[in-house]
């Protein structure tokens, strides 16, 4: 179907987006991905902990005597975490709420660690933890 001029002026956006379009020319990008070597992740090993994880699951369902009422525990449990979250969520939403409640756990968090009454043993506990984690 071909356009008259007055058709595609008409249809052309006016203002600075009409500069912006004549201006910009269109880039055509071709994105390429490969897939690298194995990150160090073993197969088997994790096929050996999934095969222990679900022996120990297995055995401790059958040492439950209540069964019933583990699996209400267990969907309990999943329904609270549910509600927690789409609680946290809904007053994440709210700009002024979320941004109180960003301060509100900066300010305590500065707190703690100057004038924090255990200062000493946070920073001792830190300073194990990295050095297990980077074996100093």
């Amino acid at each position: 179907m071909l356009l008259s001029a007055q058709s595609r002026a008409a249809m052309r956006p006016a203002g600075p987006q009409a500069r912006l379009m004549s201006v910009r020319p269109t880039v055509a990008r071709n994105i390429r991905a490969r897939a690298s070597e194995p990150s160090g992740v073993d197969a088997e090993e994790l096929q050996r902990k999934l095969e222990r994880v679900s022996s120990d699951i297995k055995e401790k369902w059958e040492k439950t005597d209540d069964k019933p009422g583990a699996v209400l525990v267990i969907g309990g449990t999943v329904v609270a975490v549910a509600l927690a979250f789409n609680l946290v969520n809904a007053i994440d939403k709210i700009p002024v709420v979320s941004d109180l409640i960003e301060l509100v756990g900066i300010g305590v968090t500065g707190w703690y660690l100057t004038v924090g009454p255990d200062r000493d043993e946070l920073f001792i506990s830190i300073k194990e933890f990295f050095g297990k984690v980077y074996k100093f």
